[in-house]
């Protein structure tokens, strides 16, 4: 429904969100975390994702500035399986060393690409934030609330459809963690962005 709602908008969002995911897809391939089916070289490989992940990367956060939770996301995850392979004394402990640089490396030239136009609209950007954000914020509870309504029966959803949509969200976000060997990053996923937004 959220999706819905704000594709007969005139506004990026359906767009930010294409670029996000295109951007952690394309990060995962990069880093190796899925790997590449096709009979290319690996490295060659890494480097055209490289190159996809950057373009996204650039291509969302230019859209909307709230795709930095994502990035901030990711970087975290590349930090903390670099730090567990150095306290563990892993083998791949260098390989993860380089997918830091890498990542640092595009993440930087995505910032680069960015500084002119964040320049540009910073002033106008936190004129607008500060002029919403006037009131007192919310409880993490009702933070939670908020956003489980939002995406799950759309931004003007209210009463026992929000609940009842908010509620099967979360249980859908449960059953899927539960169910894959991906746990950590799956709940990572949404977590930490999540956490990022509310603070």
């Amino acid at each position: 429904p959220m999706q819905v709602y704000y594709s007969r908008e005139a506004k990026g969002y359906a767009f930010a969100t294409a670029c996000a995911l295109l951007s952690t897809y394309a990060w995962g391939r990069g880093l190796g975390y899925r790997t590449c089916r096709l009979p290319l070289a690996r490295s060659a490989s890494q480097t055209r994702w490289w190159i996809v992940y950057g373009l996204s990367t650039a291509a969302a956060m230019g859209t909307h500035y709230y795709v930095a939770p994502l990035i901030l996301w990711q970087g975290l995850w590349v930090m903390g399986k670099t730090g567990l392979a150095w306290t563990r004394t892993s083998p791949a402990r260098h390989e993860t060393l380089a997918r830091l640089r890498q990542w640092l490396l595009v993440v930087g030239i995505v910032a680069l690409l960015l500084t002119p136009c964040v320049l540009i609209l910073f002033d106008a950007t936190v004129h607008g934030v500060s002029g919403v954000s006037r009131k007192d914020s919310l409880s993490l509870w009702s933070y939670l609330a908020w956003v489980g309504s939002a995406f799950g029966a759309g931004p003007d959803a209210k009463g026992a459809v929000a609940l009842i949509a908010s509620g099967g969200l979360a249980v859908l976000g449960i059953i899927g963690a539960l169910t894959t060997d991906r746990r950590a990053f799956l709940s990572t996923w949404v977590a930490i962005p999540l956490a990022a937004a509310y603070l």
